[in-house]
């Protein structure tokens, strides 16, 4: 139990004796592990004001009244103290030709001790996690931690990779990357489609000709009503300096699709990986809901090429998935493809079988990293 290892530990910290022995040096040794441990300045001899016996044991009179004189760690503590306080005391009659111990300083302890050990649990983290593992009648398993118990909940978020754009940065997490490499099963996290979408950029778009609208704000240009996307209008992107537009969309929280705005050809192309013959419906129904978001851009901040442009429906024609989850997958090479042919357009010829899926992802995870 904690309790018990702070009361052992506590044991050992004190450089107690006033006269120099073998347990100076180990007490010294281990005070200043702490104190590294902690990031903590080394304490001088000087750093603890010092008070009369009286001024001591009023100051104690009043901290009996206190949660921290009441509390049964403050007991627990103290009674490790005078343990530790006789045991020294013992060696010290052992010990012939006593020499100063200039690290002696006992008030030290009783600040501690008046004012922190009380409220132990609070500042130590023994409240954090599962407290039944604190129950006399259950036993679990020895690394059952406060730290493990806390991370445990849930995945952790961690940053495994910072991938810079232009005007900002996006941090892919461990949990997020998970989802593209070590678990074929599941959806691929948008957040992962968004940063291997913005390392490709990176990589294949020197010039910045191509902008990458966010799969939010795409979920709004396409299903969302006029107030939502009135919230959305990007006010402070110029769409006028790039050439084309890479993004994708969710499809009831369970499918992806791959959206491409091209504008020499004047063509916007809505890809699903999982029905190719429906691409031209859905292309035809994204012209009607990005000229309607041209023309409220347009509106509020002047005359801009794109919502003047005349915007068609088209398709290319692409393999298909053969599961339910490869769909990020496509939609990420699609991308791919379509940044590395521009200003051409591209050609989506994609291997579709279980074990291609399998090997582009982790292509696509070691690209991320």
């Amino acid at each position: 139990m904690k309790v018990k290892e702070e009361t052992s530990r506590y044991r050992k910290i004190p450089p107690m004796p006033k006269h120099v022995h073998p347990n100076v040096h180990q007490s010294l040794d281990f005070l200043q592990q702490l104190i590294a441990k902690g990031n903590n300045p080394t304490l001088e001899n000087g750093d603890i004001d010092s008070e009369s016996q009286s001024g001591w044991e009023e100051e104690e009179q009043k901290r009996a009244h206190t949660i921290v004189g009441r509390s049964p760690y403050t007991q627990c503590f103290q009674e490790a103290f005078q343990e530790a306080q006789a045991a020294i005391g013992e060696a010290e009659e052992d010990e012939d030709g006593h020499q100063p111990n200039r690290y002696h300083c006992p008030k030290i302890l009783k600040v501690l001790l008046g004012n922190y050990m009380g409220i132990f649990p609070l500042w130590s983290g023994a409240m954090l996690g599962d407290l039944r593992r604190y129950a006399r009648d259950k036993t679990l398993d020895p690394d059952t931690s406060e730290t493990k118990t806390l991370w445990e909940q849930g995945q952790t978020e961690l940053v495994v990779s910072v991938i810079k754009s232009q005007d900002q940065c996006v941090n892919l997490r461990y949990s997020e990357l998970m989802t593209l490499r070590l678990r074929p099963e599941e959806l691929i996290c948008g957040e992962v489609i968004e940063a291997y979408m913005r390392a490709t950029l990176n990589q294949y778009d020197p010039a910045h000709r191509i902008f990458q609208i966010d799969h939010y704000t795409n979920g709004v240009i396409l299903g969302g009503s006029r107030e939502q996307m009135s919230r959305h209008l990007m006010r402070n992107v110029n769409l006028d300096t790039f050439d084309a537009a890479v993004s994708f969309v969710n499809v009831n929280n369970n499918h992806w699709r791959f959206v491409y705005l091209h504008v020499p050809s004047r063509s916007l192309f809505v890809m699903d990986p999982a029905a190719a013959e429906q691409d031209l419906h859905l292309s035809t129904t994204a012209v009607q809901c990005y000229n309607h978001y041209f023309r409220m851009r347009q509106n509020l901040y002047g005359k801009q090429v794109w919502g003047s442009l005349k915007w068609k429906a088209a398709t290319i024609p692409h393999t298909v998935q053969q599961d339910t989850t490869s769909c990020g997958v496509f939609v990420m090479q699609m991308a791919k493809e379509a940044i590395q042919s521009f200003p051409a357009i591209p050609s989506f010829n994609m291997k579709n079988s279980p074990r291609d899926m399998c090997c582009l992802r982790e292509e696509m995870a070691e690209e991320l990293l």
